[in-house]
């Protein structure tokens, strides 16, 4: 249709042009007329070009729309191609494992995702194709992401992982999806491809309808012309003139057509070329004009090379357009080769006569290339489809067969537990009386017991979670059993996969090797030997519990391999373990045998002798297997050690060792006896012990030596000897005797010591227990013994005694500063300082440190005790030098009376120790009178914690409850619960009576547990009642920081299900300032989890209060009532209180107000934007029964309206 269009408007415009060439034959008689025809002809042919002009323009846009769509469709069509590139390429390298499939694939995935931007960019007008090709790159990706874990698992688990997970992912589904995207944006481009060809067509049809009005126009002007000039002659200079322009238009026109146009005259000779004409054929319009036009328009056909016939002869004859066959090849002037299409329509002049051909042509060489392109593309796709889907047809044979051929039992079943796929193996394992599984459920082919295992093991597949459990359904036969689920694109489970294994006679194995280990290790156990195996190939290293065990481990606790032996071998043997492997596996040694210390649980070494040999090689030699014993040596070596030792002890002792034997002949004595008794080895050999004798001790004396030896088999004392010079000297002598296993007498082992010296020390012994080292003070044990008589001569005198605790301030910084030297010097200085203002019945006694005692007796009245303490902390501020430096310090003393403080010695000390610190926290430098009433207080507290801890049991606490209500709707919100004590003996007492116990106290978790719990079960009272009330109980931080706190409020809310968690709110006192703030705001998020809302009591009186409410959750603000009670009569309270309103509506939290004793106080907070409320001016705690009775009086009233 293009190429007749154009050839009727080049037909027209030729026809056009030999009319206006017999016009110019026309007389010039008639100048004026032919002037003014022309000038109307020109303004025609003026609009007539333009016109035409503008529909070729249309014409080129509507082409180029069309060559767009062509582009479009081929990159889609090559997208394809490449995604098959890329799934066949994947499926290649998961079977095969060869890199170079990768190398394909990432080329073709590079290709393709070019081809996919120049997509994006030619349909970006096109919103649809953009919505398409948006899920087409999702589609895509997801299957190049299944693509990547394939290669992954090929790389790092092999092909049994790479093939499961193929199996699981979503291929099919992303495989039809993208061809269903790929296949419908292809619709939607031959869509528009049928429109834009058809508006291109419509173009053509334009500029062929407008040439032909041109050349009709141009007929009838010309036709009009011809008519003056009959008339008037004289007007043919203009007429000439007019066709002169009319010449150019047909130029222009000529020019601006996109095909080839050649027109010739009657004979066949070229009379015009346009330019596109002229670049087809190689010959110029001047070159061509008067040629034949075989010349110029040389063409063969194609494929027999024989010359073709131009048709130009054939439409002079007939007066009929011709065109050519196809596959026609233009021959250039140069000789170059073009296919083309062309046809060839008469030049008709007026008389209808063919006075020339005018031929339209045009190069199909990029449309056959492209066409080319586009059906080898798909032949080789179509190629590669048919023998991937014959080899996808042949590969499930395959499998349906290897499926139905491997021993194990295979078999699919969907989400509603109905078979859809079961091999043979499992039909005839299961069913094989039934002729088809499929369809059929789980239970009815497993039956109802085999079912009761399987069936909650399945359910648990059908939520995602992969089983596997082994189980006997026969008798004799067991089958290790997976479940794997099968998941959609949507990643639901619609199915899952059964593997079953018979591993019958695995377990049959298994038991007889159990047996058989079990008898080695009996045996081995009897031996008390430990045994290990290695394999050299895998390097796998196994050990017995018994080699485990002997080194401190429990069985199965170590972790042993080849590469942590040198954390466990000694690094001193460890070269000599490796040596002696070597050599048996090199075969210079029959085995493998060291003893090694090797590293036990607590760390340290344990000697063992580790035998063992190759036990498995391969056919040409190589070790396979090395197996062996470990045997603890350990007590045999600390038994050579101990030889060892003794033998050195018994040589270098600085202690005499004699040994006799039993008949009391002297066997052998080491060098100290020589050293102290002047005998040598030699001479004492074989003679009695009596040689030693002093003639000191009787009879009687020996006779309880030789009682002590028989009856106890030893006897320690003192003893006088005589050395070899004569001289009697005393030793401490201990003699022990050694018995065979029948307990006869084997030797007598006799150690002694020369104790002269010491007997000579004993005096200074007994100063030096009694006496600090030091000062030369009485010390602790002194002290003890003069207390007691000091508390007995109280007691006889009625006077009082003093127990004064001192210790000196600052004197750490003194041995810091100067050294232990001028500490010293200190202390010995202010002991000398302190005796010199004592009494002479006083006593000063050092406890070590800087820690003195002073015992006060006989003191008359308190004004004489404290005029000794005051000289006391004079004496211990004054001046000391020491190290060249002059030193001050000062003390610090705390005191305990006696009888006032009527307590046993060591409670007074105890006591004058506390003072003493209560001395230094009120500043130092000062004593301190020990309190009993304080203590008393201290008591009294213990015991308080005893009766509530008792109470609490006796059920003898009650919960109150005061309403929370919103000043705008009247609605009451909640209540507070507030735990009163209904004592049997005082009555019900407040909080304030019994709490402050409570308050660190090992009860105060207890306390607000009972408090939740009760609050849970009052809630559900009064919901059986109709109320539904949130209610909010306090805790302490102490309570919230246990670490169960969370764990033990779920269960409290899980004993109460019926009522919502979100009704519970925990009040956390911000004074209690919580020492672990991360922990607490863990604790916090971990309970809001469960439901429960928080709100931070007392706002606005803690430290920290802008930092707890920046990190802590919690929901609501409890403005403390210590402002609220005031903040009508003090400005700085209601200045606070509007301060918490604005931070907490800054921060979105509720903001209650606690104290509003009186309306008032409503009606100010409410017109600050607090609207929720409590206090006694709304209502005061109350039982929880009247609670339901005051709400509704409370919204009958209506007392909010008034405010």
């Amino acid at each position: 249709m293009h190429f007749k269009a154009m050839q009727n408007g080049a037909g027209s415009l030729i026809s056009l042009q030999r009319n206006e060439r017999f016009f110019v034959k026309l007389r010039t008689g008639f100048e004026t007329v032919v002037l003014a025809v022309g000038g109307v002809a020109l303004a025609g042919v003026v609009l007539l070009t333009l016109l035409t002009w503008k529909v070729a323009n249309d014409a080129d846009e509507a082409a180029r729309w069309v060559t767009h769509t062509h582009e479009v469709i081929t990159s889609l069509a090559r997208v394809r191609a490449d995604t098959l590139q890329v799934e066949l390429a994947t499926q290649t390298f998961r079977i095969s494992g060869n890199p170079v499939q990768l190398v394909q694939r990432d080329a073709a995935v590079a290709n393709r995702e070019a081809l996919l931007r120049n997509i994006g960019q030619l349909t970006s007008n096109n919103p649809a194709q953009q919505l398409r090709y948006s899920e087409l790159r999702r589609v895509i990706e997801a299957r190049l992401q299944i693509s990547r874990e394939v290669e992954r698992l090929r790389k790092t688990q092999g092909t049994e992982a790479a093939n499961a997970f193929v199996a699981t992912a979503p291929l099919e589904q992303t495989r039809t999806r993208t061809y269903e995207i790929l296949q419908a944006m292809d619709q939607e481009e031959r869509t528009l491809l049928a429109q834009r060809t058809a508006e291109q067509l419509r173009a053509r049809q334009r500029m062929v309808g407008f040439g032909a009005l041109t050349a009709l126009s141009l007929m009838l002007l010309l036709a009009a012309a011809n008519v003056v000039v009959r008339r008037q002659l004289r007007q043919t200079r203009q007429s000439q003139q007019a066709l002169a322009t009319s010449e150019e238009s047909l130029a222009i026109t000529l020019y601006s057509i996109g095909d080839a146009v050649m027109a010739t005259d009657a004979q066949g000779c070229v009379t015009r070329m346009n330019p596109v004409a002229e670049t087809l054929t190689g010959w110029t319009i001047a070159d061509a004009r008067g040629r034949s036009v075989e010349d110029v328009f040389c063409i063969i056909h194609e494929e027999t090379r024989e010359p073709a016939e131009v048709p130009v002869a054939k439409v002079l004859a007939t007066g009929v357009v011709h065109e050519l066959a196809n596959h026609t090849v233009l021959i250039a002037r140069d000789g170059s080769e073009r296919p083309i299409a062309d046809s060839a329509a008469p030049i008709r002049n007026l008389a209808g006569a063919t006075v020339g051909v005018v031929i339209v042509f045009r190069d199909e060489t990029a449309a056959r290339q492209l066409k080319q392109g586009i059906r080898e593309q798909n032949a080789l796709l179509e190629q590669r489809v048919q023998e991937r889907s014959a080899q996808l047809m042949a590969s499930e044979a395959h499998l349906r067969s290897v499926i139905n051929s491997v021993p194990a039992l295979i078999a699919y079943v969907d989400a509603e537990q109905r078979y859809v796929y079961v091999n043979r193996q499992y039909h005839q394992r299961f069913a094989s009386q039934r002729s088809d599984l499929v369809g059929l459920t789980v239970q009815e082919v497993l039956g109802p017991e085999r079912y009761a295992v399987a069936g909650p093991l399945i359910r648990q597949t059908l939520q995602g979670q992969p089983q596997s459990y082994d189980w006997q359904p026969y008798p004799g036969v067991w089958q290790l059993i997976n479940y794997l689920p099968k998941h959609d694109a949507q990643d639901r489970v619609v199915g899952y996969y059964v593997l079953g294994t018979d591993i019958s006679d695995r377990v049959r194995t298994e038991t007889a090797l159990r047996a058989s280990e079990q008898r080695l290790e009996r045996v081995l156990e009897g031996a008390d030997q430990g045994y290990w195996d290695w394999n050299l190939q895998t390097n796998v290293f196994q050990v017995s519990p018994r080699w485990e065990t002997m080194l401190g481990y429990r069985p199965g606790e170590m972790h042993v391999a080849t590469e942590n032996w040198p954390q466990l071998v000694h690094p001193e043997d460890l070269p000599e373990v490796m040596v002696s492997i070597e050599r048996h596996m090199q075969g210079q040694a029959p085995s493998h045998e060291v003893e090694m210390r090797v590293r036990s649980r607590e760390g340290g070494w344990r000697w063992i002798l580790t035998r063992g040999r190759i036990v498995q090689r391969a056919p040409d030699g190589t070790p396979l297997v090395m197996s062996g014993t470990h045997t603890d040596i350990s007590a045999r070596k600390q038994f050579e050690l101990l030889q060892r030792e003794a033998a050195a002890v018994f040589e270098n002792s600085y202690e005499a060792i004699m040994v006799v034997n039993a008949e009391a002949r002297i066997t052998r004595v080491n060098a100290a006896f020589t050293r102290i008794t002047g005998y040598t080895q030699d001479e004492v050999t074989g003679q009695s012990p009596h040689m030693l004798a002093s003639g000191r001790h009787d009879d009687r004396f020996f006779q309880e030596f030789w009682s002590a030896l028989n009856t106890r088999d030893f006897w320690r004392g003192e003893i006088w000897n005589r050395r070899k010079n004569g001289d009697v000297f005393a030793v401490l002598q201990s003699v022990a005797v050694v018995r065979d296993e029948k307990g006869r007498v084997l030797n007598y082992v006799s150690v002694f010591a020369d104790i002269s010296q010491i007997k000579a020390h004993e005096a200074e012994l007994d100063r030096v227990a009694n006496y600090d080292s030091l000062t030369h003070l009485p010390n602790r044990r002194l002290l003890s013994d003069r207390l007691q008589q000091a508390l007995l001569r109280a007691d006889r005198t009625g006077k009082s005694c003093a127990i004064c605790f001192l210790d000196l301030d600052g004197f750490k910084l003194v041995n810091d500063q100067f050294g232990h030297d001028a500490g010293d010097q200190v202390l010995i200085a202010i002991a000398k300082n302190l005796t010199g203002i004592l009494r002479a019945e006083d006593t000063l006694a050092r406890l070590g440190g800087d820690e003195f005692v002073v015992l006060l007796s006989e003191v008359a009245t308190a004004e004489e005790c404290t005029l000794i303490l005051e000289r006391m902390l004079d004496a211990a501020r004054m001046p000391v030098n020491a190290a060249e430096h002059l030193v001050l310090v000062s003390a610090s003393i705390g005191v305990s009376l006696y009888p006032s403080d009527n307590a046993d010695p060591d409670i007074l000390l105890r006591h004058a120790d506390q003072a003493m610190y209560l001395a230094k926290q009120a500043g130092k430098n000062r004593y301190q009178l020990f309190d009993p009433e304080t203590d008393r207080q201290a008591q009294n507290h213990r015991e308080t914690l005893v009766q509530l801890q008792a109470a609490l049991q006796a059920e003898e606490f009650v919960l109150f409850y005061q309403p929370k209500v919103d000043l705008v709707s009247g609605a009451v919100i909640g209540a507070e619960a507030l735990i009163r004590w209904q004592s049997p003996q005082r009555g019900l007492l407040a909080p304030a009576e019994f709490l402050p116990h409570l308050n660190g106290s090992h009860l105060e978790g207890l306390f607000g547990e009972w408090v939740i719990r009760t609050a849970l079960a009052q809630m559900r009272v009064w919901r059986a009642q109709g109320l539904d009330a949130r209610v909010s109980v306090n805790i302490s931080a102490n309570h919230l920081l246990q670490v169960d706190f969370c764990d033990r409020l779920g269960q409290a809310l899980a004993s109460y299900p019926d009522i919502a968690p979100a009704c519970l709110e925990l009040e956390v006192l911000e004074t209690a300032a919580l020492g672990d703030m991360q922990q607490g705001v863990e604790i916090l998020e971990r309970c809001m989890e469960l439901g429960v809302r928080f709100s931070l009591d007392d706002f606005g009186t803690g430290y920290s209060s802008l930092t707890y409410l920046r990190k802590l959750p919690v929901d609501t603000l409890k403005i403390d009532q210590s402002f609220v009670r005031d903040m009508l009569s003090d400005p700085d309270d209601m200045g606070i209180v509007r301060g918490i309103i604005e931070l907490a509506n800054v921060f979105n939290r509720q903001v209650v107000a606690e104290g509003v004793e009186t309306l008032e106080h409503g009606a100010m907070l409410r017109s600050m934007g607090c609207r929720l409320v409590q206090g006694y001016g709304i209502a005061r705690p109350m039982p929880a029964a009247q609670l339901p009775q005051w709400c509704t009086d409370w919204l009958t009233a209506g007392l909010w309206r008034s405010l």
